[in-house]
Protein backbone atom coordinates (compact mmCIF):
# COMPACT_ATOMS: atom_id res chain seq x y z
CA UNK A 1 0.00 0.00 0.00
CA UNK A 2 1.34 3.88 -0.77
CA UNK A 3 0.81 6.84 0.64
CA UNK A 4 -0.51 5.26 4.02
CA UNK A 5 -2.76 7.76 6.41
CA UNK A 6 -1.27 8.69 9.30
CA UNK A 7 -2.97 10.47 12.98
CA UNK A 8 -2.60 13.97 11.33
CA UNK A 9 -4.17 12.54 8.10
CA UNK A 10 -6.72 11.38 10.20
CA UNK A 11 -7.21 14.80 12.31
CA UNK A 12 -6.94 16.97 9.09
CA UNK A 13 -9.44 15.07 7.11
CA UNK A 14 -12.45 15.25 10.08
CA UNK A 15 -11.92 18.74 10.10
CA UNK A 16 -12.21 19.17 6.61
CA UNK A 17 -15.42 17.67 7.03
CA UNK A 18 -16.46 19.56 10.22
CA UNK A 19 -16.43 16.45 11.93
CA UNK A 20 -16.66 17.04 15.85
CA UNK A 21 -14.09 15.06 18.40
CA UNK A 22 -13.09 14.93 21.73
CA UNK A 23 -9.03 13.69 22.08
CA UNK A 24 -7.43 12.17 24.92
CA UNK A 25 -3.97 11.47 25.13
CA UNK A 26 -2.95 8.00 27.47
CA UNK A 27 0.05 5.96 28.02
CA UNK A 28 0.17 3.45 24.93
CA UNK A 29 -2.23 1.08 25.59
CA UNK A 30 -2.67 -2.31 23.48
CA UNK A 31 -5.70 -4.34 24.83
CA UNK A 32 -9.06 -3.61 26.46
CA UNK A 33 -7.97 -4.38 30.05
CA UNK A 34 -5.54 -2.01 29.49
CA UNK A 35 -7.66 0.50 27.96
CA UNK A 36 -9.85 -0.17 31.53
CA UNK A 37 -7.35 2.02 33.46
CA UNK A 38 -8.25 4.78 31.45
CA UNK A 39 -11.86 3.86 30.49
CA UNK A 40 -13.35 6.53 33.72
CA UNK A 41 -11.87 9.69 31.86
CA UNK A 42 -13.02 8.76 27.83
CA UNK A 43 -16.54 9.16 27.20
CA UNK A 44 -18.76 7.12 24.80
CA UNK A 45 -19.01 3.45 24.01
CA UNK A 46 -15.56 1.60 24.25
CA UNK A 47 -15.01 -1.23 21.63
CA UNK A 48 -13.06 -4.17 20.84
CA UNK A 49 -12.58 -3.64 16.84
CA UNK A 50 -10.54 -7.03 15.64
CA UNK A 51 -9.13 -7.48 12.01
CA UNK A 52 -10.09 -11.16 10.71
CA UNK A 53 -10.45 -12.78 7.76
CA UNK A 54 -11.72 -15.56 5.73
CA UNK A 55 -10.62 -18.58 4.34
CA UNK A 56 -10.81 -16.78 0.57
CA UNK A 57 -9.08 -13.34 2.20
CA UNK A 58 -11.88 -12.02 2.41
CA UNK A 59 -11.25 -9.17 5.40
CA UNK A 60 -13.33 -8.20 8.24
CA UNK A 61 -13.05 -5.43 10.52
CA UNK A 62 -14.97 -6.54 13.54
CA UNK A 63 -16.16 -3.42 16.02
CA UNK A 64 -17.78 -4.63 18.98
CA UNK A 65 -18.69 -3.47 22.90
CA UNK A 66 -15.23 -4.22 24.61
CA UNK A 67 -17.47 -5.87 27.37
CA UNK A 68 -18.57 -8.95 25.02
CA UNK A 69 -17.10 -12.16 24.49
CA UNK A 70 -15.74 -12.69 21.09
CA UNK A 71 -16.70 -16.43 19.72
CA UNK A 72 -15.34 -16.35 16.09
CA UNK A 73 -16.93 -19.55 14.86
CA UNK A 74 -20.54 -17.31 15.88
CA UNK A 75 -19.55 -14.81 13.77
CA UNK A 76 -17.94 -16.57 10.97
CA UNK A 77 -21.75 -17.89 11.00
CA UNK A 78 -23.76 -15.10 11.25
CA UNK A 79 -21.81 -13.51 8.32
CA UNK A 80 -21.92 -16.55 5.86
CA UNK A 81 -18.02 -17.16 6.12
CA UNK A 82 -16.48 -20.72 6.68
CA UNK A 83 -14.30 -19.56 9.14
CA UNK A 84 -12.80 -16.69 10.63
CA UNK A 85 -9.28 -16.29 11.60
CA UNK A 86 -7.02 -13.62 12.87
CA UNK A 87 -5.47 -11.32 10.42
CA UNK A 88 -1.27 -11.73 10.48
CA UNK A 89 0.08 -8.60 11.21
CA UNK A 90 1.86 -7.63 7.50
CA UNK A 91 -2.32 -7.71 6.77
CA UNK A 92 -2.82 -5.27 9.21
CA UNK A 93 -0.21 -3.07 7.79
CA UNK A 94 -0.65 -3.56 4.10
CA UNK A 95 -4.57 -3.32 4.31
CA UNK A 96 -5.19 -0.78 6.81
CA UNK A 97 -1.50 1.22 7.59
CA UNK A 98 -1.48 0.56 11.27
CA UNK A 99 0.40 -1.67 13.81
CA UNK A 100 -1.44 -4.35 16.24
CA UNK A 101 -3.05 -2.82 19.06
CA UNK A 102 -4.24 0.56 16.85
CA UNK A 103 -6.49 -1.39 15.23
CA UNK A 104 -9.75 1.20 14.47
CA UNK A 105 -12.51 1.56 12.42
CA UNK A 106 -10.58 5.07 11.20
CA UNK A 107 -8.27 2.84 9.79
CA UNK A 108 -10.00 2.75 7.20
CA UNK A 109 -8.91 6.23 5.57
CA UNK A 110 -5.96 3.79 4.28
CA UNK A 111 -8.47 1.34 2.68
CA UNK A 112 -9.52 3.56 -0.32
CA UNK A 113 -9.94 0.20 -2.45
CA UNK A 114 -12.48 -1.50 0.23
CA UNK A 115 -11.03 -4.39 0.77
CA UNK A 116 -12.12 -4.84 4.41
CA UNK A 117 -15.88 -4.88 5.33
CA UNK A 118 -16.57 -3.27 8.61
CA UNK A 119 -19.07 -5.09 10.46
CA UNK A 120 -20.20 -3.26 13.96
CA UNK A 121 -22.36 -5.09 16.83
CA UNK A 122 -25.79 -4.05 16.42
CA UNK A 123 -25.80 -2.74 20.42
CA UNK A 124 -23.06 -0.19 19.07
CA UNK A 125 -26.29 1.68 16.63
CA UNK A 126 -27.88 3.16 19.67
CA UNK A 127 -24.71 5.09 21.29
CA UNK A 128 -24.78 8.23 21.54
CA UNK A 129 -20.72 8.35 21.47
CA UNK A 130 -18.58 5.63 20.94
CA UNK A 131 -14.31 5.83 20.58
CA UNK A 132 -11.56 4.52 19.26
CA UNK A 133 -7.83 5.29 18.96
CA UNK A 134 -6.78 7.98 15.56
CA UNK A 135 -4.48 4.87 14.09
CA UNK A 136 -2.06 5.36 17.19
CA UNK A 137 -2.83 3.66 20.38
CA UNK A 138 -1.35 6.80 22.38
CA UNK A 139 -4.24 8.77 22.21
CA UNK A 140 -8.33 8.46 22.05
CA UNK A 141 -11.14 10.08 19.82
CA UNK A 142 -14.73 10.27 21.27
CA UNK A 143 -17.06 11.21 18.83
CA UNK A 144 -20.90 11.44 18.01
CA UNK A 145 -22.50 8.00 16.55
CA UNK A 146 -23.81 10.04 13.67
CA UNK A 147 -20.70 12.08 12.78
CA UNK A 148 -18.66 8.46 12.98
CA UNK A 149 -20.69 6.84 10.55
CA UNK A 150 -20.56 9.79 8.29
CA UNK A 151 -16.78 8.99 8.43
CA UNK A 152 -17.26 5.80 7.19
CA UNK A 153 -19.58 7.14 4.04
CA UNK A 154 -16.65 9.99 3.24
CA UNK A 155 -14.39 6.87 3.42
CA UNK A 156 -17.04 5.09 0.97
CA UNK A 157 -16.94 1.90 3.17
CA UNK A 158 -20.95 1.23 4.30
CA UNK A 159 -21.26 -0.39 7.91
CA UNK A 160 -22.46 -3.62 8.23
CA UNK A 161 -24.67 -4.46 11.40
CA UNK A 162 -24.85 -7.80 12.84
CA UNK A 163 -26.16 -8.55 16.03
CA UNK A 164 -23.52 -10.49 18.05
CA UNK A 165 -24.87 -12.55 20.99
Amino acid sequence: MTNIKGRDDLIIMLEEHGIEYESIIHPPVATVAEVQLYAAQIAGAHCKNLFVKGPKKDFYLLVIPDDKKINLKQIANLIGCKRLSFASVDELQHYLGISPGSVSPFAIINDSACFVRVIIDNALLTVDKISFHPLINTETLVVNLAEFMRFMEICQHPVHDLVIE
